[in-house]
């Protein structure tokens, strides 16, 4: 057979392990979940991270809520498209083993790239409350649980980056 054959075996990357699988479902979601429910109940959805808006600011809420279902459905979209390209019922998406790497490399660093925009986006919140609460702007609540969110995103997404 000629070496740009259909037929041609071509070699599948790694499928990620159940854990990092596990990681990034959970992140994108908690991201669209939250985000969803800050867009429709931005006063509710406050209270629960300990945050006192005031239901004048309650545009403010809707706000995060947008970019954390932003965020949350490029992370899903593109996870679910890279998962398409390496493997589908073993059979190679593409005809050569030059598109079919190219396709996969391409999905790879795009699923990293929102991973790495996930953990800036947590890194950049947990930095706003720690200088919150070194002001004595937020309570104990909000810094538990806001930080702890942050945190739980940053180590999802950096876990989830140092397996693929």
């Amino acid at each position: 057979m000629e070496p740009g054959s259909a037929s041609q075996f071509v070699p599948q990357e790694p499928q990620p392990t159940f854990i990092t699988k596990a990681f990034i479902t959970a992140l994108a979601d908690v991201r669209i979940l939250v985000g969803a429910a800050a867009i429709v109940l931005p006063l509710p959805t406050a209270s629960l991270f300990g945050l006192p808006i005031a239901s004048a600011s309650r545009g403010i809420g809707q706000f995060y809520g947008a970019r954390e279902l932003a965020i949350g459905g490029l992370l899903f979209a593109s996870y679910n498209s890279y998962m398409k390209s390496t493997k589908e019922d073993g059979i190679p998406l593409k005809a050569t083993r030059e598109a079919t790497n190219a396709t996969m490399v391409e999905r790879k660093e795009a699923l990293k790239n929102v991973l790495w925009t996930c953990l800036l986006v947590d890194a950049l919140d947990l930095g706003c409350i720690a200088v919150s609460a070194f002001r004595g702007e937020i309570g104990m609540r909000a810094l538990w649980m806001g930080g702890g969110a942050g945190v739980a995103g940053a180590v999802f997404a950096a876990s989830a980056l140092r397996a693929l």
